[in-house]
């Protein structure tokens, strides 16, 4: 785990505050907004989304670094970092569906998800600067004196060099998608768009970075995070796939994207394992075109299945 200073870990823990501050008041305005969730039904919800959450992000990092932490006092020490962001946003995910369920208000799951991912973005694009500050999510070492420095680099006091800076795309890519989630009646606003939008441009994107980072966490060779970004990538066009085929038959084009959506995930598997290290950039860059091509893949897929449903069904506004 980087180290970090004592003023490096608080002002940390105090961005993140902020970071999930922020998310919950993006997702009431959000809600309030759309009017397709009640704003107070989140803040009911998210007291147990904040607790899960910080559960399942804390989870997740010691499950996946067992040798970092040998005893109960090194898995409860809270204060000394480590967690993980895709078991934080599966523990406030199952949070939200759980709560929701029991209290039998099923018809408000996907609003209150798209108000989570509008939030989710926003507090991500603010609570990543925190790894400025703890010294995480960096990538490769950085040669050019002419870009030891930030925003490019990052000193990392661990390596006693500089290196990439990979916290900084990751905000600024949550901070455009934000932006494009903004409620707007000209957009679409069927449940379930916004978190779809999210993950699909979110986890297209890690599955980059990922690569690229010193940090990530390992099962053997496989980077956790990257693995779940991909298979969500994955069951986003399965789900898709069924939906377009049920609401209007599976045509010779949904074929073709199948075979697309294969031929991409086949080239990020061989671009992330089999190509030489002496590759590198070239991995990199095979790499970005295939999660580009998947999260592509899955957006026009959706964009064609909701022309389709405005044009058999459309708004009487």
């Amino acid at each position: 785990m980087p180290s970090a200073s004592l003023f490096g870990l608080t002002a940390n823990g105090l961005l993140v505050a902020l970071a999930c501050a922020l998310a919950l008041l993006a997702a009431c305005l959000f809600a309030a907004k759309t009017r397709a969730v009640d704003w107070q039904l989140l803040l009911f919800v998210s007291p147990f989304a904040l607790a899960l959450g910080f559960a399942g992000a804390r989870s997740f990092y010691v499950l996946f670094n067992r040798a970092l932490y040998r005893t109960w006092a090194d898995v409860f020490a809270f204060t000394d970092g480590g967690y993980s962001l895709f078991g934080g946003m599966l523990g406030a995910g199952l949070a939200i569906v759980a709560v929701l369920l029991l209290r039998r208000e099923r018809e408000f799951l996907l609003p209150a998800l798209d108000a989570a991912a509008f939030g989710g973005a926003l507090g991500i694009a603010v609570g990543r600067w925190g790894n400025l500050l703890n010294q995480e999510c960096f990538g490769d070492f950085v040669q050019s004196p002419a870009l030891r420095c930030f925003p490019f680099a990052v000193y990392i006091d661990l390596y006693d060099d500089y290196c990439v800076s990979l916290f900084l795309p990751e905000s600024l890519l949550c901070l455009c998608l934000f932006l494009v989630l903004l409620p707007n009646r000209s957009r679409d606003v069927r449940p379930g768009s916004r978190l779809f939008w999210f993950l699909t441009w979110y986890c297209g994107a890690r599955v980059l970075i990922e690569s690229m980072r010193q940090d990530s966490m390992y099962i053997g060779f496989v980077r956790i995070s990257q693995v779940i970004a991909a298979l969500t990538l994955i069951v986003l066009f399965v789900v898709l796939l069924v939906r377009k085929a049920r609401f209007m038959g599976f045509r010779a084009i949904d074929f073709g994207a199948c075979v697309a959506f294969l031929a991409a995930v086949g080239t990020g598997f061989w671009a992330e394992f089999y190509m030489g290290s002496e590759s590198r950039v070239g991995n990199l860059l095979l790499l970005a075109g295939a999660a580009a091509a998947l999260s592509g893949i899955l957006t026009a897929e959706y964009l064609a299945l909701q022309h389709e449903r405005l044009r058999r069904f459309p708004d009487p506004a």
